[in-house]
């Protein structure tokens, strides 16, 4: 496509800078520029679990110039060799597979690159659902190798990758029976949304996706109520117009947190507004600004009703990254069924689940849920114990 002609042509180019800054590593990005640019770079690096403290954005829609400044989770500067080699070849479309084997490093919201059925469900948030899907896979012999689960404010959204005899689910007729039974269970017709399809590499990346669907919900909602949901600890978002120039600009202040800015910059993408300018900074008290110039893609003109719609999908992605609940963390040795056994103890125990993560690797499954009892608040931690 034109996209991969383009960075053939004038491939990216990374300068890496560890010297300059005491405490934090510099990247420099000059790259041809295409719709998802930004939100591929953001999520590569997140991919490497690295935090991005800092970054300039700049773009004349065809090219851009973007600085970041990086460092590892602990606030450490990047020195890890493995991951400085791939950072060097971020954007680059002649290696087949990069952004997988960056992904593999430790992505959190990534299973690895193994060839899967994914399954994307959404719908009214109601106790026991994810219990029910993962038992109706594990009954039709299909495992769950993966999986992330978001809820806000009365809506769910899955994201599974499943396996069937360690392979995709080759029957046709049985993945599309399996589909109307989980959009069944999801609500009633016209509710529910389900996606089922097989990715053949790379790796799936739960947090893009379930970003997608959820703001698909809330856009949804908003068009149905023109309203937005009561939030403590509510950003403070602007968006206004600069008639010379013809910008809209969107300035955020809230609290600092891991993946605001890819949160941030996924609503914008999805929203199909085009970031030309961008200032991102992460402050000593815990805050957190950001203040971009962008434009709707296909040129529309400024509208005071998408305006507000837009600072309404800005605050959702940015709030519904603060689970509620009780954080629970179970490892266990990798088994057929064991997501479905274990959801189904927590749904007969009456508990909730809030948010959940799970993967499977070398044999050792890592779950990672938040629970709330049936009164909607967190449990006692003795009881769940």
């Amino acid at each position: 496509d034109y996209e991969a002609l383009e960075l053939r042509i004038n491939p990216t180019q990374i300068e890496i800078d560890n010297d300059s800054d005491d405490l934090v590593t510099r990247i420099e990005l000059d790259s041809a520029n295409y719709p998802g640019t930004l939100v591929e770079v953001v999520q590569y690096m997140l991919g490497l679990n690295l935090q991005i403290r800092r970054a300039r954005i700049s773009s004349d829609r065809s090219w851009f110039h973007d600085v970041f400044e990086v460092t590892e989770v602990n606030g450490e500067k990047v020195r890890n060799t493995r991951k400085l080699d791939f950072l060097k070849r971020m954007l680059n479309i002649e290696e087949e597979g990069i952004f997988s084997n960056a992904g593999a490093m430790g992505h959190e919201g990534a299973s690895g690159p193994t060839e899967s059925t994914v399954v994307e469900l959404a719908g009214p948030d109601k106790a026991g659902k994810l219990a029910q899907v993962t038992r109706l896979l594990t009954n039709n012999g299909c495992n769950v190798r993966s999986a992330a689960v978001w809820t806000y404010y009365g809506r769910v959204a899955f994201v599974l990758s499943v396996l069937e005899k360690g392979k995709p689910i080759a029957d046709q007729v049985k993945l599309q029976g399996l589909r109307q039974i989980m959009l069944d269970i999801m609500g009633p017709e016209g509710e529910g949304i389900s996606g089922v399809h097989v990715q053949h590499s790379g790796v799936v990346h739960h947090d893009r996706t379930l970003h997608q669907m959820m703001l698909a919900e809330d856009s949804r909602a908003w068009d149905q109520s023109h309203s937005t949901h009561a939030a403590r600890l509510k950003p403070n978002i602007s968006i206004v117009q600069c008639r010379h120039t013809g910008y809209w600009l969107i300035s955020i202040a809230c609290k600092d947190r891991n993946k605001l800015l890819f949160d941030t910059v996924c609503t914008l993408a999805d929203m199909e507004y085009d970031v030309y300018h961008g200032t991102i900074n992460s402050h000593p008290d815990g805050s957190a600004t950001q203040e971009y110039y962008a434009k709707p893609r296909w040129g529309r003109p400024w509208d005071a009703r998408a305006a507000e719609k837009l600072a309404a999908m800005l605050e959702a992605s940015i709030q519904r990254r603060f689970p509620k609940g009780l954080k629970l963390h179970v490892h266990s040795v990798d088994s057929f069924g064991s997501l479905a056994t274990l959801t189904g103890v927590l749904r007969d125990a009456g508990l909730t689940i809030n948010r959940a993560k799970t993967n499977s690797a070398n044999n050792v499954c890592g779950h990672t849920f938040y629970v709330m009892d049936a009164s909607g608040a967190a449990p006692e931690r003795a009881a769940v114990e």
